[in-house]
């Protein structure tokens, strides 16, 4: 890991996998040398091109990995970050178990710091179940496309301060006057029992091209609830000079979040922001108070003989495909999340999103709902701060009404 406040190594390699889940795999002395090498992202099936069966990816089946830990992380924080498992997981440290998720498209992540064997061997092992589960959005009755299986998306380990920013959404405002206003809402986590962190202060800056052009700093207060269990705001204000975000001419800014502890930095992250404005009239689409017509396609995010499972190169050309070959200006995600590799590269060539929450004519039982309402919040969290997001899906495609549950 290299030595900075927020320290990430890719956990993408060396990974054994099974197609079947037994007990036995728990055991820290298993033998996973005889599980197939694999790499992420990874389909539980290789693929035929055509004439498959849709069921061929339903099964559950066993990741397993061990990771050597750093002595020197001893102290801090240690996160597993996923990209994405279709469709449940659970997951064991060590043979003990840090976590489960349900839901196929969106991130999650499991805290180990209290599991972990530093400067030896972490035996860490997933059970990963790829059937169709009637409890988890989108399945329960039929859905026309295919979702194949596995740890389809980058998985890394994260090593944190035991104070840091858990969330960052960042909003320009007041788009279309001279002067530009960029507010920014900062959520924290806090390990209990953690020293006292001294001179608290987050900075808020804004850059372009390298060039610092706006700097705004609050000192805090951990004693305060707002910021304990809620967040706080930042606005770097009076910003002129302010291009717009256009899809012929997408600027993107860096927007800088550092918090300190007097002269010691805890965490630093970043978000890339455009300024613009979009609003659905009853005559039409505007952007930036100006009439766009839209031409777009649905992308699913399939690929020959993978899958689910392509890098990120793959699904940046995809985008690129859309605009310069197939020349669209907007994409709608059918009908889930899609990589945050191809949403990364819709902001920077201004290609527009429309983007959805898993589902397709069915709405289940109170368990999937309950699991609709998450998938849909991990998504509006993990990109709300996108220029290319214009339109959000809040409702299951070519779904009947429902009212409470549309009205959650």
């Amino acid at each position: 890991m290299s030595d900075t406040p927020r320290r990430v190594q890719s956990l993408n390699r060396f990974w054994r996998f099974f197609s079947d889940f037994k007990d036995e795999y728990l055991a820290t002395d298993f033998d996973i040398g005889r599980g197939e090498e694999i790499g992420l992202p990874h389909s539980n099936r290789e693929l035929a091109l055509n004439g498959f069966d849709e069921s061929a990816s339903c099964f559950v089946s066993c990741y397993a990995r061990d990771i050597d830990i750093d002595p020197a992380e001893e102290g801090r924080r240690l996160f597993l970050d996923f990209g994405a498992v279709m469709c449940e997981c659970q997951a064991w440290l060590n043979g003990r178990p840090i976590g489960s998720h349900s839901g196929g498209y969106t991130p999650f992540s499991f805290e180990i710091s209290g599991f972990v064997a530093y400067g030896g061997k972490n035996r860490l092992v997933l059970r990963v179940d790829s059937t169709e589960r009637p409890d988890i959005p989108p399945f329960g009755y039929v859905i026309d496309y295919l979702c194949y299986g596995g740890i389809y998306r980058e998985v890394s380990l994260r090593s944190q301060e035991g104070l840091f920013v858990s969330d960052f959404w960042a909003r320009p405002t007041n788009i279309l006057a001279e002067s530009k206003q960029v507010l920014a809402e900062v959520e924290f986590d806090i390990r209990e029992g953690q020293p006292v962190f001294p001179d608290l202060k987050l900075t808020l800056s804004l850059e372009f091209q390298g060039r610092e052009l706006s700097r705004v700093s609050q000192a805090l207060d951990l004693s305060k609830a707002s910021i304990k269990e809620g967040s706080i705001r930042l606005s770097l204000d009076a910003l002129k000079g302010i291009e717009l975000w256009e899809p012929e001419r997408p600027l993107l800014y860096r927007l800088w979040l550092r918090l300190e502890s007097g002269d010691r930095l805890l965490d630093v992250l970043f978000r890339d922001i455009g300024f613009r404005t979009a609003e659905f009239r009853s005559e039409g689409f505007f952007l930036n108070g100006k009439a766009l017509a839209l031409r777009g396609l649905n992308r699913h995010q399939s690929f020959p003989y993978s899958g689910y499972a392509m890098p990120a190169r793959a699904q940046a050309q995809d985008a690129d495909i859309l605009k310069y070959e197939l020349g669209v200006n907007i994409v709608r995600s059918s009908h889930y999340p899609p990589s945050e590799h191809f949403l990364d590269r819709c902001d920077k060539i201004g290609l527009l999103v429309f983007e959805e929450l898993p589902g397709w004519q069915h709405i289940g039982d109170s368990s999937w709902k309950d699991g609709a309402c998450q998938a849909l919040a991990e998504m509006i969290r993990r990109d709300r701060s996108r220029p290319s997001l214009v339109l959000w899906g809040t409702r299951i495609n070519e779904s009947g009404d429902d009212h409470d549950f549309y009205t959650r």
